[in-house]
């Protein structure tokens, strides 16, 4: 029965060894693609194109190019967390100053594609003790994930609400929302949605990267959802 046990557990991880590479594989190539051809564009047609093509084609070269960036960097963070490489260092903190801290940075980014980004704190809540630096990742790709489902004069907002002795947690947007029958897959890595209602590419790490951060906190990360209503990420930090 133990060798038996050791064959399926080995049988499952070489699938999904095999699904993971086939992921990256295709995610990568596109970007890579995308690359490739204006470079070819370019240099082919040097001598006739315009500036303003030339720019244009730069720029396209560039974005791809960030996009491959953070498409590597977060399969890299995501690896670490998984094999444990990057633990927790816990420490006492102020939750709502990180909060507005993070929410600050995306503000920017939230007025010019016409959302309000709002912040909804408690009065007496508690400090927590965690990773700083991986609760910012946290909040960072959820106000990410939800600027990009969200449409100009939606809205997102962050809430902190205290339970007992924890600080309840939620971010919510009132974007395009999730299928039922995708919300169970939403936090798999490279999970690719149906949704058309996004900002670029709907695949990719980061709430595969907040569901294992949370995980390495003892904590979950819940998902609700309604079509064309919105979403709500939620989870608790003692």
């Amino acid at each position: 029965d133990k060798i038996q046990h050791h064959m399926d557990e080995l049988a499952r991880m070489d699938s999904y060894r095999r699904e993971s590479i086939a992921n990256v594989s295709h995610d990568l190539r596109t970007p890579l693609s995308s690359i490739q051809g204006y470079i070819e564009t370019v240099l082919m047609k040097n001598d006739s194109l315009s500036a303003a093509e030339r720019q244009q084609y730069l720029q396209i070269i560039l974005d791809s190019t960030m996009k491959l960036n953070k498409l590597v960097q977060e399969l890299f963070e995501l690896s670490r967390l998984e094999a444990k490489q990057t633990l927790p260092h816990q420490e006492s903190f102020s939750l709502p100053e990180l909060v507005q801290d993070v929410t600050q940075k995306f503000q920017p980014q939230a007025d010019k594609l016409g959302i309000t980004l709002k912040t909804n704190f408690a009065t007496d809540l508690p400090v927590v003790c965690a990773d700083i630096g991986m609760i910012e990742r946290v909040l960072q790709n959820l106000i990410e994930n939800a600027l990009k489902f969200t449409p100009s004069n939606g809205r997102v907002d962050l809430t902190l609400e205290r339970v007992d002795s924890k600080i309840f947690v939620k971010v919510s947007d009132t974007g395009c929302g999730i299928p039922s029958d995708e919300v169970p897959h939403i936090l798999d890595r490279f999970y690719r949605a149906r949704s058309s209602h996004s900002r670029g590419d709907a695949a990719g790490l980061g709430l595969a990267i907040v569901k294992k951060i949370l995980e390495l906190h003892g904590e979950k990360i819940h998902v609700e959802s309604r079509e064309n209503l919105g979403t709500t990420f939620s989870f608790y930090l003692a």
